[in-house]
Order: structure tokens, then C-alpha cells, then sequence
């Protein structure tokens, strides 16, 4: 082998040993065995409760105008990400009645209906 291959094959075995012990040598913490959810019905008194440390997370999407209403001192306690989301839902009711006698209907181009 060359002598760039071997320098290079230390380096990387150096670099993996390191990172190795950083990880086995971490302490843990103990296992959870009990999760608590907090229910708040406004937003307000959630990110209060969270600031105030009696939330550890708020996993709700927050408007603009709500979270510049708080104060300086609220806003200052809390860290705020913006983050990428939403969700799409497309309900249907596969439930044929007997008594009906069209499963669905479908309106296509205006002035037209057709029975399925």
C-alpha cells in the first residue's frame, strides 16, 4: 500500500475510535415510566404554563398575533421554532343504505350528474 492509503486508514481509525468512547462514555438518565399530558384549551395560558415550567413541551402550531400578545418576559423563557406543517384529511363514508338507490354521486361539468 502507499503511504497516503495508510496515513488515511489511521486518520479514519482514530476518528471512529474517538467518536466511539465520547458515546459509551455518556451518562444516562433513567427510563421514563410515566408520562403526563397537560391540557390547556387556550394557547395563551399553554405557552404560560410552559414559560412558567409547569409544561415541559407545547406540540401545538401557534399564530403570529398570539405569541407577540404575551409579554417580553414570557416570550424571552421560551424557545419558538418555526417548523414546516400540516395535514390533509379526505373523509369518505363507505356505508351503502339499502333503501338508497344511488351509492354515490358524482357532479362533473355544470349540468351534469351522474349516479354511481
Amino acid at each position: 500500500m502507499s503511504r497516503k492509503t495508510v496515513i488515511l486508514c489511521l486518520l479514519s481509525l482514530i476518528i471512529l475510535v474517538s467518536l466511539t468512547t465520547s458515546v459509551l462514555a455518556e451518562v444516562k438518565g433513567p427510563i421514563v415510566d410515566k408520562v403526563y399530558f397537560n391540557v390547556r384549551m387556550k394557547e395563551e395560558i399553554g405557552l404560560k404554563d410552559t414559560a412558567e415550567g409547569l409544561t415541559d413541551i407545547f406540540f401545538w402550531g401557534v399564530s403570529g398575533p398570539t405569541i407577540m400578545g404575551l409579554d417580553q418576559a414570557t416570550r424571552d423563557k421560551l424557545d419558538i421554532y418555526a417548523v414546516p406543517s400540516g395535514s390533509w384529511s379526505l373523509n369518505f363514508n363507505p356505508v351503502h343504505f339499502r333503501w338508497c338507490r344511488w351509492s354515490y354521486v358524482y357532479h362533473g361539468y355544470p349540468g351534469s350528474t351522474r349516479y354511481l
